[in-house]
């Protein structure tokens, strides 16, 4: 859903049920998360529960006419428990369902009227944009490293202009006004990028139309890297013994979830997995019994010439 999302040019946040419990509130038809205000909220395919504050902001906001876009079968839970308020949620009108996200619903509840990326020839192209009080900036990247993406843009505002990453200098741009809004290309190229600032009132010149140019590789010559010194060698394979069990032969990553795991973390070391709530996982060292350890041992040789003192 996500990468659907991404490429279709379509601006959104996650929600985080924390978050929203200790920051949310409704108004109106908006659902407001601190300084942020959305309206419209995507209740995924995959998720099956609500935590009972979300439940009740989610509520107030689909009675008051906010609309609720759901993917799948839906929300069969608050707080973990079967719960029948949900039928009556569900079957508001403003409660939208789908099996699943596709571009022509993309392309009817989810485009923004004053903000449109046409992508004309793909790469891997992405952006993010930011609202000013005199205007709108945006960052286009393509992600493609061995294609070109071109892009159609049209944005309500006076006038365009380029913010050059390698200068830092105000480039003009070749846009045309139509009504209210401007319209522009963009052209990065392989791992390319392109920087714009959108005037809400401020008119800035036009550049020329440039002429199409394709951005060819360059023959070099031969890279070579050598070390300039001694230089470290990462060891992946060890030996480790856990407790009282048998010493084992092991890949290091493999070595890090077992020792986690022995220590009751079942999904192995939670700092790959997960993000630490205050200190809940800091504070899981109180439950470590006196004795607890572990031991590795690595086998390496060390040459005649190497200085063994620091």
């Amino acid at each position: 859903m996500l990468d659907l999302l991404e490429k279709s040019q379509v601006e959104y946040d996650l929600g985080s049920e924390h978050i929203i419990r200790d920051h949310g509130k409704i108004t109106g038809q908006t659902f407001c998360i601190n300084q942020c205000s959305y309206d419209l909220v995507i209740v995924p395919d995959f998720m099956d529960n609500f935590e009972e504050s979300t439940y009740l902001l989610i509520k107030k906001y689909v009675s008051n006419g906010g609309r609720v876009m759901q993917l799948g079968d839906g929300v069969r839970y608050i707080n973990a428990e079967p719960s029948a308020k949900l039928a009556d949620l569900v079957s508001e009108k403003s409660w939208l369902k789908y099996p699943f996200l596709t571009r022509e619903i993309i392309e009817t509840s989810l485009t923004d009227p004053d903000f449109s990326v046409s992508v004309t020839r793909s790469g891997q192209l992405y952006h993010h944009r930011r609202r000013m009080d005199d205007g709108e900036l945006i960052f286009f990247s393509n992600f493609s490293t061995d294609s070109s993406s071109v892009a159609d843009v049209i944005i309500k505002g006076a006038s365009v202009e380029e913010l050059s990453a390698e200068t830092g200098k105000e480039l003009p741009v070749a846009y045309q006004k139509s009504g209210d809004k401007v319209l522009f290309q963009i052209k990065p190229g392989p791992s390319g990028s392109c920087l714009v600032y959108v005037f809400n009132d401020k008119v800035v010149n036009q550049a020329p139309a440039a002429k199409e140019e394709e951005a060819k590789p360059v023959s070099g010559s031969l890279t070579v890297i050598s070390p300039s010194g001694p230089n470290i060698l990462n060891l992946d394979y060890l030996r480790m013994k856990i407790g009282t069990g048998q010493e084992t032969e092991m890949y290091f990553k493999h070595a890090c979830d077992s020792i986690f795991r022995y220590f009751g973390f079942r999904n192995g070391n939670p700092w790959f997995r997960s993000s630490q709530f205050r200190t809940e996982i800091l504070d899981r060292q109180k439950d470590y019994k006196k004795g607890d350890r572990f031991e590795v041992s690595y086998d390496f040789t060390i040459g005649q010439d190497v200085i063994l003192k620091g």
